[in-house]
């Protein structure tokens, strides 16, 4: 995930499939199926940590902010992931 900050960390997000094989093609955005699935349940167990959390909230991630990520380039923050996992466990 890209960070906010220009001294942010950058790296290859690992798309999870061990946890569940939702798309053949790979990650994608903008839209609601199977590629933004895996990117949604991949972002989600990367910022978490928690596996179990990722699989139980990935549909619902997917539709409140992969599906209406720009079709062009985008960033996205652990801090944010988190954020959005604190109100949705509240």
């Amino acid at each position: 995930m890209a960070g906010g900050a220009l001294d942010a960390e950058q790296y290859k997000l690992d798309p999870r499939t061990d946890l569940r094989n939702l798309s053949p093609t790979g990650f994608a955005w903008s839209y609601g199926g199977s590629g933004p699935a895996q990117l949604a349940l991949a972002i989600l167990a990367d910022a978490s940590g928690d596996d179990e959390l990722a699989v139980l909230h990935h549909s619902m991630f997917k539709r409140e902010k992969i599906h209406t990520l720009p079709a062009g380039p985008w960033e996205m923050t652990s801090a944010g992931v988190r954020e959005w996992l604190a109100g949705v466990a509240a």
